[in-house]
């Protein structure tokens, strides 16, 4: 099995952390201050689907610089 990472799939991990912590954040300020999120238009209702997303996609960012970590060690 080829574990050699790529240039362009070196940095994937971190834009979709940097996406996922974004959706969280924009979550948590929609549940925890709906009025202000209103404001800078998020609805209220988006709040817990955001955060939802926000972790998966920041738990998948994790997994992806795991393996890549790993092989880079075995590789």
């Amino acid at each position: 099995m080829n574990t050699t990472v790529s240039a362009p799939r070196k940095w994937n991990w971190l834009i979709l952390d940097l996406l996922g912590t974004a959706a969280l954040m924009l979550g948590a300020f929609s549940v925890f201050a709906p009025e202000q999120a209103a404001d800078v238009g998020i609805p209220a209702a988006l709040g817990w689907p955001l955060i939802v997303i926000g972790g998966v996609a920041t738990l998948a960012a994790i997994l992806m610089f795991l393996r890549q970590l790993r092989a880079q060690r075995t590789g």
